[in-house]
């Protein structure tokens, strides 16, 4: 995503995925911030590393929050956004870039749902006219899609701790930051998330994939 030229819009200004050169003499956070030095001094090839550092995980969360691709490609689009008018006065230190970006597009999530702005579901990727899917394949999507409808079950704060915490590897603490919260608190929404996606994952829990 080059950075967007005045007056751009939300409309108007497209993400793009960069080859990322990254230095394993570096920590994350340390190569975060000295890439938002870099795109802050005006750098488009700093800020492409960032976006491509990031964008997958942002989208892939949003994803799961939303439940269609559609609405996650717009959540992490204006979650960039808002990243970008924020570089020329980022502070270093915590919250990561990673957790800000994430707690951005949580609050994104959320709004969408609380506002009713949805658009039409995306049930898969896979074509369904594709004669070549075998049964393995089916079977895996249809898992997939039954993940989707019991995440889709829990409240957004629920979802949003159960997938920070079990699928982005975020501690309750972090969580507890974005969601503005106490740790108590995340304990209690994985707790009943957690519940309510053991029942309605049973059958896959009593049938693990490949046994009958």
């Amino acid at each position: 995503m080059p950075p967007p030229g005045r007056g751009a819009g939300p409309g108007g200004v497209r993400i793009a995925s960069m080859t990322l050169h990254r230095s394993g003499q570096l920590s994350d956070s340390v190569q975060d911030e000295a890439l938002i030095r870099a795109a802050a001094a005006g750098s488009q090839d700093a800020w492409r590393r960032l976006v491509d550092r990031h964008l997958p995980a942002v989208t892939g969360y949003a994803w799961s929050m939303l439940g269609n691709r559609a609405d996650a490609e717009d959540v992490a689009q204006d979650t960039f956004l808002r990243f970008f008018r924020k570089i020329a006065t980022w502070q270093a230190g915590p919250p990561s870039v990673r957790a800000w970006l994430h707690r951005v597009a949580t609050n994104l999530s959320i709004d969408r749902h609380r506002t009713g702005r949805l658009q039409a579901a995306v049930s898969s990727d896979a074509d369904p006219a594709d004669e070549s899917a075998d049964a393995d394949m089916d079977d895996r999507l249809d898992r997939q899609a039954q993940l989707r409808r019991a995440l889709a079950a829990l409240t957004d704060r629920q979802r949003a701790a159960v997938v920070l915490v079990h699928y982005h590897g975020f501690t309750q603490q972090e969580v507890a930051s974005m969601l503005d919260t106490s740790v108590e608190a995340v304990e209690s929404l994985l707790a009943r998330g957690r519940r309510v996606l053991r029942d309605r994952l049973a059958p896959i829990l009593e049938h693990p994939e490949g046994e009958e």
